[in-house]
């Protein structure tokens, strides 16, 4: 029965390993399509979708720097709800993918600033906070995450950003306000 198992065990293995190689060949093949074919359109809705599904897929093969500068493309192009959707992918690269806070927090504002009123814009606020909370910066995480629950009292992240002022203040070892 043990060798059975090891041997089903070894037969997933080397299969996952084949399609994972063979989706890493897929991707590399999409990502050379569209850089021969993407610099004859300047906007339009294949555009944008290409431009979408290039980020996605350098993304998915690890390569974040690639991923940001492709979404930036599609910020920069649409300034509309689909720049801002990249401006938050952006973010999320930065913050998620690769832990750089501070370049996440300067994309934050920057999509507050181009698209404000948008549920982007309100994430991007509370996330400008929680990005200060995994810094260690604890004083300016406060401080944003109260303009975020002033700004939007009713908003999703209201419990979130309470959380982690909680947090900030049991980190500054100000327990009362905790």
């Amino acid at each position: 029965d043990s060798t059975v198992r090891a041997m089903q065990g070894l037969t997933l293995y080397f299969f996952l390993t084949r399609e994972r190689r063979e989706a890493q060949d897929r991707y590399s093949r999409i990502i050379r399509e569209c850089e021969k074919i993407l610099p004859g359109f300047s906007k339009g809705s294949i555009l944008l979708s290409s431009l979408e599904t290039l980020a996605d897929v350098y993304r998915r093969l690890g390569k974040e720097e690639e991923a940001i500068e492709t979404y930036k493309a599609v910020a920069t192009r649409y300034p509309e709800e689909e720049g801002a959707n990249a401006q938050k992918k952006i973010i999320d690269s930065y913050g998620a993918g690769m832990q750089m806070y501070s370049e996440a927090i300067e994309e934050s504002r920057e999509l507050i600033k181009r698209f404000p009123d948008t549920e982007e814009a309100i994430h991007s606020q509370f996330l400008i906070g929680q990005f200060y909370y995994l810094q260690g910066n604890y004083g300016p995480a406060l401080k944003e995450l109260e303009k975020y629950l002033r700004d939007y009292p009713k908003s999703e992240w209201v419990v979130g950003a309470r959380w982690y002022m909680a947090l900030s203040h049991i980190r500054r070892r100000d327990h009362e306000k905790a």
